[in-house]
């Protein structure tokens, strides 16, 4: 396949899918039409294009030439690449669209392009891909070919999880939400630590028989910064315990009985 699709962006108001063998070619056409320099112009390969889609753009770039450009209809060289990439062709490609909240959105390869009301393009991922690059573990997810249809979104409803982009979404908020719940499960266990050295020290009396427990400085020191504590000061049963940490210089935490 010698023609590759490409995400080509600019200034973000011409930012753009093109048809071309390789990135410079792709950065060219950009340049020639909108009057950018090279280096202003970045392109990102999304996908290799399949070689029946040549012949099928350039009978459609001829037929568009018969009726807009008849001096060049007959030429025997006409080509339509390297071009912009017609929706066709996206569509052809996998490509899904949708409006919402008056963006014009298209998704291929769990990648959304998205162009807001005020003309600006951005993009982000979901799915397969957005897994990836937030699990440096993961491998890159590449078997977009082969992924059975599940339902292409044609409904204006956000997220809605029958479709195929839907699913994609929601895999992607799922995954989000645990990275997001990693930092409150180690804050609870410095909760957890705090509570068994406070009833070791305080609640049972000094010959008593003490939970075991291995104190940990680091979570320690994680429930003092989560919770914005300098110093804690405790009353029960007559008993007075400090818990001090000097977050300034980083030093160990201490307890100390008053």
């Amino acid at each position: 396949m010698k023609w590759k699709l490409y995400w080509v962006e600019s200034d973000g108001y011409e930012d753009c899918f093109v048809v071309a063998k390789n990135s410079r070619s792709a950065k060219s056409v950009e340049v020639h039409m909108n009057g950018f320099n090279m280096s202003d112009v970045t392109a990102v390969r999304v996908m290799d294009v399949p070689d029946i889609f040549e012949k099928k753009a350039d009978k459609k770039y001829r037929k568009w030439s018969k009726k807009h450009a008849p001096q060049q209809a007959n030429r025997p060289d006409l080509h339509q690449w390297p071009w912009y990439a017609a929706k066709w062709l996206l569509k052809d490609l996998g490509a899904q669209f949708r409006i919402i909240d008056d963006e014009e959105q298209t998704l291929l390869r769990d990648v959304v392009y998205a162009k807001k009301a005020i003309g600006v393009w951005y993009t982000y991922s979901i799915g397969a891909r957005a897994l990836s690059e937030r699990n440096e573990r993961l491998p890159i997810y590449e078997n977009y070919e082969k992924e059975p249809e599940i339902d292409n979104y044609k409904k204006s409803n956000r997220k809605n999880i029958l479709t195929d982009w839907g699913q994609r979404e929601l895999l992607a908020f799922l995954d989000l939400f645990l990275s997001l719940c990693i930092p409150i499960e180690t804050i609870a266990a410095s909760c957890f630590e705090i509570s068994i050295v406070f009833g070791n020290t305080c609640l049972l009396d000094i010959n008593a028989e003490k939970f075991p427990i291995e104190s940990s400085e680091e979570l320690l020191g994680l429930f003092i910064s989560s919770f914005k504590l300098k110093s804690l000061l405790w009353k029960m049963n007559s008993c007075f315990v400090e818990l001090i940490y000097d977050t300034n210089i980083g030093q160990s935490i201490e307890w100390q009985p008053r």
